[in-house]
C-alpha cells in the first residue's frame, strides 16, 4: 500500500529545500553545495515506527502538511532535518496526536475499464496529488481484471508471408501449410530423445550446444571440434541421439530492426528479446521455405530447471500456432496465454474481431477523516473520467511491424495503460485514454522520422533569438508526429509560446508582434549512431525489464546500494532505457566525460523522463534539476513515494568538462540535454516487523 503526497486540509505550496535562496545557515541553497551537504547529515527519516499502510498513508499526505504547519518541515520523502533528539521527541508526540484521530480506508468504485487503466498513469498521479484526500493503492490487494482490450472491424490483412500460404490448425495441434501439405508443431521434451530426421543446434547457446555434444557422445564431439574452425554451418551424423543428423548452425551476429530474426539475444540466454518475440521469429523463419517445398518442423521445447518456465514457453509457441490457423479461417476461437498481458480470450467473427486480456490492476482506496466521504469519491471519478481523451490517427503510418500484427499492436498500446481500437475499414486507429500517453503511444508507433532543434524569432528581429530547450523541442517534434495543429509551452518564468504548427506562426505571451518557429535537423550527417550496447527495438522509445538475477551485473545497481543497502532497501525492478530521439540530443552537445548520477523523481513524472528527459517544473526561478552521486541524497530530496508505495529513480549518464565526481550537479531545464536517462530504479522501503 502508498500514499501520494497530497494535503487533508488547504494545500501549502511546498518548494524543495535546495530552491530556498535564502543564504543563511539554516537554509539549504543551490549557491552552496556545501551547505546541503551538511544540513543531509543531519536528516533523518521520522516514520521509521510506522509501518502500516493506513499511518504511513496518512502521515507521508495530509500528516505532512500538517505538521508543516506546526513548524516542521518534512520532505516528501519522510525525512525531516533534526536540530537535536528533543526536536525528534517532539516531531513523535505530534505524529502520535495525529494518529489519535480516527482514520477511515474506503474504496473507490471504478465503473469501467477506462478508469481502470488511467489510474495507473502518471497523469493520474498528478491528479492525486492535488485533491484533498489521501489515495492509495493497497499491493495486498491486486486484482485481476479480464478487459475487451481492442477491437478491429476488419481481420487484419495478411502479410506477405500469409498470402503465399493459407494455414489450418488439425486436431492434434500442428499448423498445417495447405499448399505443400507442411507441418510445424511444438512439444515439451529432450531434443536429443526425439526421433527426428534432423535436429538443428543453435550454437550460439552455449548450454544448449554442450548438452547435445555429450549426449552425441565423444565422437560427434570431436568431429564437431575438428569442423567448427574451417566452416560456419556443420551436419553430422546423429551419434548417440535419437535424430538421424544433427545441423549445428549459428544466429548471425549483425541485428536489423527489420529482422529480428538475426537478433544475438536469441538462443544466447542473454536479455532482450521476450519469449513471445522469440517464438514469433522462429515460426516465421520455419513458414518462409514451407510453401515451397513438404517438411514437417518440430519445435521442442526443453523442461526448465525453474518452476514452470518451460512450460510457459511451450504454451507461448502453441498458442501462436493456434492464432495463425485462426486468423486463417479456423473455428476454433478459444486461446492460451501469449504475452505478459496474459490473453483471455479472443473471439473473430466475419467483420469484427475482438480481443480481450486479463490485466493486473490496482484497487484504489482513500484514506481520511472526512464524513462525508462518498462526495470526494464521487470528484474524484468525474476528475479522473475528464482526463480520459480519444484521439484519432492515421493507422498507415503505423510501423509496418506492427501494422500487421494486430495482437502485437494491441499489447504495444495496453503498455501505456490506453485501449486502442483498430478501424481498417477507415484506415484509423483509435486510443482511448490520457491526452500524454495517447500522443506517446502513437509517436513511438509511426516509423522512424527526423530530429530536430527548434527556436523562435521575431519577424521583424530575427536577431533575438529564443533557443527551445530539449524538452520543448522534443514536445514539438511529438505533437508534428500526433498531428496536432497547436501546441502551448509554458516556461515557468510566465513566458507562453502558441504555436500554429501549420503555418508555424508563434505568439509569445499574447503578443501581436509576429513570431516565427524555425527548426534545425539533428544528425543529418548520420554520425550519431545507437550505442552498441543498446538492443534492437521496434520502437524509438523502449524500455526493458532486467531480469532479478542480473541486478548486481549492472553498475549503477551496484553505486545505488552502497548508500541504499538491502536490508533497509528492496529494488522491485529495473528497467533499461532506450531513447534515441533524446541519445541524438545528448550526442550532439556532449562534453568529452561521462559521469554516473541520480535523479529521484515521483511517479507523476517518470514518464515524462523516459520519454523527453529531466525538465523542472517546480515554478522557481532557477528551474534547477538536482543530481546526486550518492543514491540516498537524491531519495532524501526529491523522492516522493507513490500510491502503490513504490519509490523512482533515474540512473543518469551526465556530460561533464571534468570526470571528478560532484556531490551536487544542478542543471537548468536549458542544460538538461547533458543527462541522459539510462536506467530507471523502482524501490520499497522493507518493512519492520
Amino acid at each position: 500500500m502508498a500514499t501520494t503526497t497530497v494535503s487533508g486540509n488547504e494545500k501549502t505550496k511546498y518548494a524543495f529545500l535546495h530552491h530556498q535562496l535564502t543564504l543563511d545557515d539554516t537554509t539549504l541553497s543551490t549557491l552552496n553545495p556545501k551547505d546541503q551537504i551538511k544540513i543531509l547529515q543531519q536528516t533523518k527519516y521520522v516514520f521509521d515506527k510506522y509501518v502500516k499502510d493506513k499511518q504511513l498513508s496518512y502521515l507521508l499526505g495530509p500528516g505532512r502538511y500538517l505538521l508543516e504547519n506546526e513548524g516542521y518541515q518534512i520532505l516528501q520523502s519522510g525525512y525531516c532535518r533534526l536540530k537535536n533528539n528533543d526536536e525528534e521527541k517532539q516531531i513523535e508526540k505530534k505524529i502520535e496526536k495525529l494518529l489519535a484521530t480516527k482514520l477511515k480506508s474506503d474504496s473507490v468504485m471504478l465503473h469501467n475499464d477506462e478508469l481502470v487503466l488511467v489510474c495507473l498513469t502518471g497523469a493520474a498521479e498528478r491528479l492525486f496529488e492535488q485533491i484533498n484526500i489521501e489515495v492509495i493503492h493497497p499491493a495486498k490487494n491486486d486484482i485481476t481484471r479480464t478487459m475487451s482490450a481492442a477491437s478491429s472491424n476488419i481481420i487484419s490483412p495478411k502479410t506477405s508471408l500469409e498470402q503465399h500460404q493459407s494455414f489450418s490448425l488439425s486436431s492434434d495441434g500442428k499448423l498445417r501449410i495447405q499448399s505443400t501439405n507442411s507441418s510445424i508443431s511444438v512439444i515439451l521434451d529432450d531434443i536429443t530423445e526425439v526421433p527426428i530426421d534432423m535436429m538443428v543446434c543453435v550454437t550460439t547457446s552455449i548450454t544448449l550446444l554442450k548438452n547435445i555434444l555429450y549426449r552425441a557422445g565423444s565422437s560427434i564431439k570431436s568431429q564437431y571440434r575438428e569442423r567448427s574452425y574451417k566452416t560456419g554451418d556443420i551436419i553430422l551424423d546423429g551419434g548417440l541421439t535419437k535424430a538421424q543428423r544433427i545441423l549445428f548452425v549459428a544466429w548471425t551476429e549483425e541485428v536489423e530492426t527489420s529482422n529480428i530474426a538475426q537478433a544475438q539475444q536469441i538462443g544466447t540466454g542473454k536479455i532482450g528479446l521476450d519469449p513471445y518475440k522469440v517464438c514469433e521469429t522462429m515460426v516465421m523463419a520455419a513458414c518462409e521455405p514451407l510453401h515451397k517445398c513438404k517438411m514437417d518442423v518440430l519445435f521442442v521445447i526443453y523442461p526448465s530447471t525453474k518452476p514452470n518456465n518451460g512450460q510457459h514457453a511451450y504454451q507461448i509457441f502453441r498458442a501462436y500456432l493456434a492464432s495463425l490457423g485462426q486468423q486463417n479461417g479456423s473455428k476454433t476461437v478459444e486461446k492460451s496465454s501469449i504475452t505478459d498481458a496474459s490473453l483471455s480470450k479472443s473471439i473473430a467473427v466475419e467483420k469484427t474481431q475482438y480481443i480481450r486480456r486479463t490485466l493486473d490492476c490496482k484497487q484504489i482506496y482513500t484514506v481520511s477523516d472526512l464524513p462525508n466521504i462518498v462526495e470526494h469519491h464521487k470528484k474524484l471519478i468525474k476528475s479522473l473520467e475528464g482526463l480520459i481523451k480519444e484521439k484519432q490517427y492515421d493507422l498507415s503510418l503505423v510501423n509496418k511491424l506492427l501494422f500487421n500484427q494486430v495482437e502485437r499492436l494491441v499489447d504495444f498500446c495496453l503498455t501505456y495503460n490506453i485501449i486502442p481500437r483498430i478501424d481498417f475499414s477507415k484506415n484509423k486507429l483509435i486510443l482511448r485514454g490520457d491526452h500524454e500517453s495517447c500522443s506517446q503511444c502513437f509517436s513511438n508507433l509511426r516509423q522512424e522520422s527526423f530530429i530536430y532543434k527548434y527556436s523562435i524569432c521575431y519577424i521583424e528581429k530575427t536577431s533575438d533569438e529564443i533557443k527551445m530547450n530539449t524538452y520543448e523541442s522534443m514536445k514539438i517534434d511529438e505533437a508534428f508526429l500526433v498531428g496536432e495543429s497547436l501546441i502551448r509551452i509554458e516556461r515557468s518564468n510566465n513566458i507562453i509560446f502558441e504555436i500554429n504548427l501549420r503555418t508555424l506562426q508563434v505568439q509569445i505571451n499574447g503578443d501581436t508582434k509576429p513570431a516565427q518557429l524555425y527548426k534545425k535537423q539533428l544528425n543529418e550527417d548520420s554520425k550519431i549512431v545507437p550505442p552498441s550496447i543498446w538492443f534492437s527495438a521496434i520502437s524509438k522509445v523502449q524500455t526493458c525489464r532486467v531480469s532479478h538475477d542480473q541486478f548486481n551485473s549492472i553498475e549503477c545497481v551496484r553505486i545505488f546500494q552502497k548508500s541504499m543497502p538491502r536490508a533497509e532497501w528492496y529494488i522491485e525492478r529495473i528497467d533499461v532505457i532506450q531513447n534515441w530521439p533524446l541519445y541524438v540530443h545528448y550526442a550532439s552537445k556532449k562534453d568529452k566525460n561521462d559521469v554516473l548520477a541520480f535523479y529521484g523523481c515521483p511517479f507523476s513524472s517518470v514518464q515524462s523522463v523516459i520519454y523527453y528527459g529531466l525538465h523542472s517544473k517546480d515554478g522557481g526561478q532557477q528551474n534547477l534539476n538536482c543530481l546526486t552521486s550518492v543514491a540516498l541524497n537524491s531519495h532524501i530530496c526529491n523522492a516522493h513515494r507513490s500510491t502503490d508505495g513504490k519509490y523512482y529513480m533515474f540512473a543518469v549518464q551526465l556530460s561533464t568538462k571534468n570526470s571528478a565526481h560532484q556531490d551536487f550537479t544542478y542543471l537548468s531545464n536549458d542544460d538538461a540535454h547533458l543527462a541522459l536517462p539510462t536506467h530507471l530504479i523502482v524501490y520499497q522501503r522493507n518493512k519492520v516487523d
